[in-house]
Order: C-alpha cells, then sequence, then structure tokens
C-alpha cells in the first residue's frame, strides 16, 4: 500500500467521501452529513491516506494547535487539554480515522501515524493526542507509546460513541521504552 500526505482537491474529496461513508457505516454520523469533516477543515491540519489502487481504502487527519477550540476532543475533554496546553506550545490531535474495511490492519495503522507524526515533528510539535474507542486502550498503550489523559466518556457529537483520551509524547522517540517498529517508520518517513 502506498501512503501519502492529501495535497490535491481531488485527494481532499476522495478522503472526505471516505471519511463519511465509514462512519455512516458505524452509525456515528448520518448520511450525507460532513459537518464533522468539515469542522477540522477550518484550522491547520495534516491529512494522510493509504491506497492500493486509485482509491483511498484508509485516511486520517491531524490537527495542530495551540488553541482548544480548534481541538475536537475538547468537546468532551476540555480540562484535560487545557492542561496539556498550559504545559506545552503546540498539540497535534489525530482525528478522523477512517477505513473503507470493518477491520483496520496493523500495518496500514502504523504507516498512517507514523506519516502523520513525522509531519508533525517536523513543525517541531511532539505532543499528540488522540480520542479512542476505549476498548482499543491497550493497543494504542502498546504500539504507540500512548497514555490515557481523563476517564472514558461519551462523545455526544459522535452518536454518543465511548471514548478515551489518550497521549503520545514524541520527545520520547528515542528513549529505551519508546516502541522500536513505531520509532523505525516514523523516521522513515521523516528522513524520505
Amino acid at each position: 500500500m502506498e501512503f501519502k500526505i492529501v495535497l490535491t482537491d481531488e485527494e481532499y474529496k476522495s478522503t472526505d467521501t471516505l471519511i463519511q461513508n465509514a462512519y455512516h457505516s458505524k452509525k456515528l454520523i448520518d448520511k450525507g452529513d460532513f459537518t464533522h469533516i468539515n469542522r477540522v477543515k477550518k484550522y491547520s491540519f495534516i491529512r494522510a491516506y493509504g491506497k492500493n489502487g486509485v482509491d483511498p481504502i484508509i485516511t486520517c487527519s491531524a490537527i495542530i494547535s495551540s488553541k482548544k477550540e480548534e481541538l475536537p476532543s475538547s468537546d468532551i475533554y476540555e480540562e484535560e487539554i487545557s492542561e496539556l496546553l498550559k504545559a506545552k506550545k503546540y498539540v497535534a490531535e489525530v482525528c478522523l480515522l477512517a477505513d473503507c474495511r470493518k477491520i483496520p490492519r496493523y500495518d496500514d495503522l502504523l504507516n498512517l501515524l507514523s506519516l502523520l507524526s513525522s509531519e508533525s515533528l517536523k513543525r517541531g510539535v511532539t505532543n499528540v493526542i488522540l480520542s479512542v474507542n476505549p476498548k482499543s486502550c491497550n493497543f494504542y498503550e502498546n504500539f504507540f507509546n500512548c497514555t490515557k489523559l481523563g476517564v472514558e466518556k461519551d462523545y455526544e457529537k459522535l452518536s454518543e460513541a465511548p471514548a478515551q483520551l489518550m497521549y503520545c509524547n514524541l520527545d520520547l522517540i528515542n528513549s529505551e521504552n519508546f516502541p522500536n517498529l513505531f520509532r523505525q517508520t516514523i523516521y522513515k518517513y521523516y528522513n524520505a
């Protein structure tokens, strides 16, 4: 699979459609509702995608901001994000993860998150947050060096879906405890 940063209007349109279809199939948003997607596009963000052939199969975005209002998870984790922003100038929030398959493949997710992380590092941002389904917390802790912030909550704007805020400090990329495969894949994209 080929992984790229979105650069053209056509790539934005096709990844918007992928996100909308994936979120609708999971009953998180109504068919044709692009409100959640368009909210992210108002701010400084990066979107990456993976494709096998012509159409994108998996996509994800990252917003880089110093304002909690611009970070979607602040809807439910305002206090936790405010505290993080007191200590850190900028935070990148990974959001709008969508896959047209029922179950994302680990290797594809690794490449997508590594590509977004490398782009964040290039911009000097080392603090990454993401809201995930609580059933996935162990996965993100083990493979992406994430830690939980706050407690599990319901995400009202996504049909009350359960969410857990996770945090990854990319300053620790060269530490002994940082997952080696994640580190290698970030550097692969960073040095490309």
